[in-house]
């Protein structure tokens, strides 16, 4: 791939993700009743969950 349009491709890509990021992540703001379900069958109080998936961390806290 010629070197110019690549780093045009990642830069819009960077402006592309930006302007769409508080939108996305308001949209995902609550956790999902699957998730709480698994979580209170197998997560018990104290123990750490490793979130390694894409996206906003809305598990994370």
């Amino acid at each position: 791939m010629d070197q110019d349009y690549a780093k045009y491709l990642l830069k819009k890509t960077q402006k592309d993700y930006d302007f769409l990021a508080d939108e996305f992540s308001a949209s995902r703001a609550f956790s999902w009743s699957e998730m709480e379900n698994l979580a209170e069958k197998y997560v018990k109080r104290g123990d750490r969950v490793l979130d390694a998936g894409c996206g906003n961390g809305r598990l994370f806290g």
